[in-house]
């Protein structure tokens, strides 16, 4: 087989997301697409050529089989197939013979398939295909075990997974099929009946995938497969968040100026929110603010020597939405004078509405 590629369009001035480029079949003639970033490849069959395999070539080329070397199968299994996959220019002619032996009367070829019905222990043995053209020859041979019933029994896969997993959004998944059956399946996976699966860790009947977010969500299956048949389940993966909500909110307050304090803002969302500060002066018109201190991650705000009263405003904010708060903040000013016999102050409050 011969792999050409096909290159997309990219630009320096944009980013293009990627796409399935598989997803309509490009390549021609039974050749395989391997999706790839803003590209595809194909990979043709043995007389095929070009970017998706349109050309057919001509050079004369020696069969070549593909075959399994071994396959184990249960006395009294109804029908048992092996195929013989045979490529060649010309395209070569298959033949199957039992080693040292003629067929039994319920073996018989069809196609490029050994067809044996109704399996005993006699079936047993190695059978050859031979792939031959005007070229040459290729001869490969399979070796077919019969297990007695007997022995342990063969349970085709069975799959235990819930349907649905619902996670928080930038957290870890974990997508877990049990399987079971004999002799033990091999199980593969798909998203979205996509085989290619980007980002995530597979370990048999174990998906992860971290960082989860709503691009990650979607339809997962799991396919277990032995020599007795297949399963599968499918598991729908669910993202969640919260938009913030304020906990706690900063109070009014009231004072003498020159005093610091301490105003507390707390929220709860997922992802966490962040919490940010602003201050509207009564009597300056202006929004920035006064001298502070930030403590406890922004969820405490101390003003340092107050001067200004004005509206001070919390609010907890994150990418699904935000809360907010507000408290009005009175700071007294006091002028003293004095006088023959005892001082007296006069208290001036420097709040506008």
């Amino acid at each position: 087989m011969v792999t050409y590629t096909a290159k997309l369009f990219s630009t320096l001035n944009y980013v293009f997301v990627d796409i399935n480029d598989c997803a309509k079949t490009p390549c021609l003639h039974g050749g395989t697409c391997h999706d790839g970033l803003n590209k595809y490849t194909c990979t043709c069959l043995r007389g095929y050529a070009g970017t998706r395999c349109e050309t057919r070539t001509t050079v004369p080329e020696t069969p070549k089989i593909n075959l399994i070397s071994e396959k184990t199968v249960i006395e009294g299994t109804p029908v048992l197939k092996i195929a013989c996959f045979a490529e060649g220019i010309p395209a070569p002619v298959v033949t199957w013979e039992e080693i040292d032996a003629k067929f039994q009367p319920n073996v018989r070829q069809i196609g490029h398939f050994l067809v044996i019905e109704n399996v005993t222990m006699s079936d047993k043995g190695y059978y050859t295909c031979t792939a031959k053209n005007r070229v040459g020859t290729d001869i490969k041979a399979v070796s077919v075990i019969v297990t007695s019933q007997t022995t342990r029994p063969y349970v085709a896969p069975v799959i235990s997974a819930p349907s649905t997993l619902i996670v928080k959004y930038y957290t870890d998944a974990r997508l877990i099929c049990n399987v079971t059956g004999y002799p033990t399946p091999s199980v593969r996976w798909e998203y979205n009946q996509d085989r290619n699966i980007r980002g995530v860790k597979i370990s048999g009947g174990v998906m992860l995938i971290s960082n989860v977010t709503s691009e990650a969500t979607g339809l997962y299956t799991c396919i277990a497969t032995n020599d007795i048949g297949s399963s599968r389940a499918n598991i729908m993966l669910e993202a969640t968040y919260d938009s913030p909500t304020l906990l706690t909110s900063p109070l009014v307050y009231s004072g003498n100026a020159g005093i610091s304090h301490n105003f507390t803002c707390s929220a709860t969302g997922h992802p966490v929110p962040i919490i940010t500060w602003t201050f509207s002066s009564f009597s300056h018109h202006i929004d920035t603010l006064p001298p502070h201190k930030i403590h406890s991650n922004g969820d405490v705000i101390e003003l340092v020597g107050m001067q200004e009263s004005g509206i001070l405003t919390c609010t907890a904010t994150n990418e699904f939405g935000m809360d907010t708060a507000k408290a009005t903040v009175v700071v007294h000013h006091i002028s003293c004078g004095q006088f023959i016999r005892k001082k007296m102050c006069k208290m001036t409050d420097y709040h506008h509405a």
